[in-house]
């Protein structure tokens, strides 16, 4: 992203996100002198922006979820003439998300995965593996398409309702206003905008979306400590919970080779 921004000449852009990729926004910025970056995150999403203060760094706290957030930033943008990050449709996001699945496709060789599993806010990072996973093939390095997942919690789970509901768009009684839940990273109760890209790659790779409870999320993210001794953020925890409930329900099958996308750390 911030190769992408220096591309286009942009020195100070604004951003807006759950604690993640601002963390890593900032890190970055660190590291380029003549960048600077304002940063927009909820109250309730402020401790989530793990990194130390810097001057060229800004943190602006909005009284709102993701998606009022998001708003704030974008006008703060438009009105002091600053580049917008974009989110899911900055292209140099989506690309740069796919690496993760292209270095998983590459250490699973020659094995190919049958089922792809994610934790979805806007489903950027799957989309960008849907954009590897399709490139691979074009290369004839992967030969399989794989069933891929969107995963969300039940207490926040739009997505989910709108497809169960066989909607290809997000309708009114699908938005979450004022979303909660253990997962944090991935409280977007208005998927409105991105929600049509994800329905399309569930439906064209014969996918599907899967919600699951705070009970199971619990549960998964303690069996990923033990038996991995990965400290996992809750969106790791809800991804991996739904791997273990679509086991169980016997979508996918015991001999199936699942790839899970464990997308944070647990820093608190």
């Amino acid at each position: 992203v911030l190769s992408f921004f220096r591309e286009l000449g942009a020195r100070e852009f604004v951003a807006t996100s759950t604690g993640n990729s601002s963390t890593s926004l900032a890190y970055g910025v660190q590291q380029v002198p003549d960048m600077q970056a304002h940063l927009f995150c909820g109250r309730e999403f402020a401790s989530r922006n793990a990194y130390c203060e810097h001057p060229r760094i800004h943190l602006h706290v909005v009284d709102g979820d993701a998606v009022e957030s998001e708003a704030t930033a974008r006008t703060f943008a438009q009105e002091n003439g600053l580049l917008f990050d974009g989110g899911f449709f900055n292209v140099a996001r989506r690309e740069g998300l796919k690496l993760a699945y292209l270095e998983a496709f590459d250490q699973l060789a020659p094995d190919e995965p049958d089922v792809v599993i994610q934790a979805v806010s806007s489903g950027m990072g799957l989309y960008g593996g849907y954009r590897g996973m399709r490139e691979y093939q074009q290369m004839g390095r992967l030969r399989k398409t794989p069933r891929f997942v969107c995963a969300q919690q039940e207490t926040c789970a739009p997505m989910v309702q709108a497809w169960t509901e066989g909607s290809p768009t997000i309708q009114p009684q699908h938005i979450i206003r004022n979303p909660s839940g253990l997962a944090e990273a991935i409280l977007r109760g208005d998927p409105t905008q991105t929600y049509p890209y994800m329905h399309e790659i569930v439906r064209d790779t014969q996918g599907c979306f899967a919600a699951v409870n705070q009970d199971e999320m619990q549960r998964a993210r303690q069996l990923l400590y033990d038996m991995e001794g990965v400290d996992g953020c809750y969106s790791s925890a809800t991804a991996l919970a739904a791997a273990i409930a679509l086991r169980q329900q016997g979508w996918i099958q015991a001999d199936a080779l699942v790839v899970v996308n464990l997308t944070g750390g647990n820093r608190r």
